[in-house]
């Protein structure tokens, strides 16, 4: 029996045109995408509760009330910046080799990878201090996925220990050590300055594995400006940083609870 193709939705169909063309879902996404970067920022400067709707629709030149397309209010709007987050997180993991490295290698990896989806133009961080402004609710649905997320070092840590490229430590703290270094980053980094996105992530993720390296190496270069101004190859293909709501690891992703818990 011969299966007929599924009929593709119109949105679907990638004629030439609409292949350079983006389709109403990506311009969505996009937009949202562009709402979140500008409300972390807002929360950034400004705090939770010194920030408005108005204040972050004036940055992006919209009406308030056009933000309620994409939100139903501020609270929901600082939850999606945080699964925002949470997904630029689940990519930065997806682009950590499986084998072929050892435990130490893809702790390199993923931390000057996750430095620089921090550091990227369009992240989405929110600082962890606002996660206080989170409801109880709220609070725990970013509690599982950052869990999530630390559990994945943890076990490169615990790789490194096994392989011998890790000293024998205790692998949750040694992730809390190194997620902590990096967390911190957006305490002190302002764009514009001297050193480069992609020279600080090789930077930090240097230092950071040298401390539980079983041979670290005896010195690393003098100056954050000596790293090649470039993104290092993963796997041999071009490292990323794009957003991950356009490579399918965004809203699509999200278990239905998540979206029911923003509301």
């Amino acid at each position: 029996m011969v299966r007929k193709a599924r009929r593709r939705a119109p949105e679907e169909v990638r004629t030439p045109w609409l292949s350079t063309v983006p389709s109403r879902t990506e311009l969505h996404d996009r937009k949202s995408d562009a709402l979140y970067r500008q409300a972390a920022i807002a929360f950034h400067e400004k705090g939770y509760a010194g920030t408005s709707l108005a204040d972050i629709a004036a940055r992006l030149g919209l009406s308030k009330g056009a933000l309620y397309y994409y939100i139903d209010n501020k609270q929901q709007l600082l939850l999606e910046c945080h699964l925002a987050a949470s997904d630029a997180a689940d990519a930065v993991i997806e682009q950590v080799p499986r084998t072929g490295v050892t435990g130490l290698e893809k702790l390199r990896i993923a931390l000057r990878i996750h430095v620089e989806s921090i550091l990227g133009e369009n992240s989405p961080s929110v600082l962890a201090l606002e996660e206080s402004a989170l409801t109880p609710e709220n609070f725990r649905v970013v509690v599982r996925r950052r869990d999530r997320f630390q559990s994945a070092f943890t076990r490169f840590v615990r790789e490194g220990i096994a392989d011998g490229s890790v000293v024998r430590c205790d692998p949750k703290l040694a992730t809390f050590a190194l997620l902590g270094g990096v967390n911190w980053i957006e305490k002190w980094y302002r764009s514009g300055g001297p050193w480069r996105a992609t020279q600080i992530a090789q930077s930090m993720a240097d230092i950071l594995v040298r401390s539980i390296a079983s041979e670290p190496v005896a010195s690393l270069p003098a100056s954050v400006a000596d790293y090649a101004d470039a993104v290092p190859t993963v796997g041999g293909e071009q490292s990323t940083t794009e957003s991950p709501r356009r490579k399918g690891l965004g809203k699509k992703a999200r278990p239905e609870t998540l979206k029911r818990a923003a509301k």
